[in-house]
């Protein structure tokens, strides 16, 4: 396929969301959610992350975030199902390890960008494995990632010259598996 026919793939396959209470991920993920036993690594987007957040804590699943402590949790609703580790220290991916063996889904955030060699992902994907969770990356590239997400932040709502506040936040995602391109 040529540079123009995947540019307008991409460009077909865009999803814009714009209502309150629907995650874009959900929309556009081919299992309509994050695949248990597998890594999907979104870019860093924290509107998308937080927004899915709150949609996994809606339906009383168990997240946990690790090596994010800038990131702002004051729109989910249910806070009781999360678990932060801001600050793991040295052995941020052990932490996520341990976490992956109890937790529906884990966020790991990498402020730098790091790709893992094979060697430093085979324990962390082997607890992945043995567990029930799926694992979120942000900033860390995982070798066998099977599902990129890519969010924007296209409008904010709410806000002009000075007054007013913000609303809500139109975002574009885009979702890129192995194989394909796919959004609904």
């Amino acid at each position: 396929m040529n540079q123009t026919g995947v540019r307008s793939e991409v460009a077909a396959l865009r999803a814009r969301m714009s209502a309150k209470g629907v995650t874009p991920v959900e929309r556009v993920l081919p299992a309509r959610g994050l695949a248990r036993r597998q890594v999907t690594a979104f870019n860093d987007c924290p509107p998308l992350v937080v927004d899915t957040i709150s949609q996994l804590t809606a339906r009383d699943k168990t997240v946990g975030v690790v090596a994010w402590p800038g990131l702002l949790l004051g729109d989910v609703p249910d806070l009781g199902n999360i678990i932060t580790v801001p600050e793991p220290g040295a052995e941020a991916l052990s932490v996520t390890g341990v976490l992956l063996e109890g937790l529906d889904v884990v966020f790991h955030y990498s402020p730098v960008p790091v790709a893992l060699t094979p060697t430093r992902a085979r324990p962390l994907l082997a607890r992945l494995r043995a567990g029930r969770a799926a694992l979120v990356t942000i900033g860390l590239d995982v070798p066998g990632t099977r599902v990129r997400v890519t969010g924007q932040v296209r409008g904010v709502a709410g806000i002009g010259w000075g007054v007013g506040r913000v609303r809500d936040l139109d975002l574009d995602v885009q979702v890129e598996s192995r194989r394909r391109l796919v959004a609904v």
